[in-house]
């Protein structure tokens, strides 16, 4: 999947929490597309949330069809300046720190316990 984003200018997909966040990682603008057939509707909301953060677009599978996604792709594809910042945000909004600030995070939990239990 590296190549692929790397290589990519523009990514449509389904959104993941796992994908969302490798779209942040990557700083590539987006076009997401919630699946319907997930649970509580967390790919829908995992899609505003990116939506909110890094301007992606959301197409709705009710809304989906060729002639949408087409156009969506080709006026985000045409602005290079709105990619530029589209890229930004999303870069922006993720922390690729992440991973060090959860396990910092567990072992002064863990400090703070072994602390108290003397």
């Amino acid at each position: 999947m590296e190549l692929a984003y790397a290589a990519a200018d523009l990514i449509v997909s389904r959104a993941g929490a796992m994908t969302c966040y490798e779209i942040l990682a990557t700083g590539k603008p987006s076009i997401l597309i919630p699946s319907p057939n997930v649970a509580e509707g967390h790919q829908f909301k995992n899609a505003s949330l990116m939506a909110d953060l890094a301007g992606t677009r959301v197409i709705t599978e009710d809304e989906l069809d060729s002639t949408t996604l087409g156009s969506t792709i080709e006026e985000m594809l045409a602005d290079k300046s709105k990619m530029a910042e589209l890229s930004e945000r999303a870069l922006k909004a993720a922390n690729l720190n992440a991973s060090v600030e959860i396990v910092q995070h567990v072992l002064s939990l863990v400090n703070l316990s072994t602390t108290r239990e003397k």
